[in-house]
């Protein structure tokens, strides 16, 4: 089976790095995983990039009639971008490159408020007197 080049926190994080996530989706906190499968040709090349399934948690009170779907949609498109992103960074021979891959991709925002109030440690917060 062919490998990604580096080990594969370094994949997590070139999704984590290259992923354009809407800044709506951020501020709901909203969660979606993506699985996908392809394969790497004798290239390096990803090809034949298919999603298999997409899994959407969002809050009750952001769940409108065929919002999710709208999203499933953009984070397919989204996902396979993302895989055709890696050309040239798989390992390949000729016993390997056959192989389907099969990679579940996460998508997972903070809402922006926790964000917020995560960068505030408690060593950020100045006292002032007794």
């Amino acid at each position: 089976m062919p490998n990604f080049i580096y080990p594969r926190a370094e994949l997590d994080s070139f999704f984590l790095n290259n992923s354009i996530t809407p800044i709506e989706d951020e501020s709901i906190g909203l969660s979606v995983h993506v699985a996908v499968s392809f394969l790497v040709d004798t290239l390096s090349n990803p090809v034949d990039i298919k999603v298999l399934d997409v899994d959407v948690k969002m809050t009750a009170a952001f769940i409108i009639n065929g919002s999710k779907d709208s999203i499933a949609a953009y984070y397919s498109k989204e996902s396979k971008r993302l895989i055709g992103l890696t050309q040239g960074l798989w390992d390949v021979n000729q016993n390997n490159f056959a192989k389907r891959l099969y990679i579940t991709i996460p998508f997972i925002n903070e809402s922006y408020e926790q964000k917020k109030r995560d960068q505030l440690k408690p060593s950020s917060y100045t006292s002032y007197g007794q």
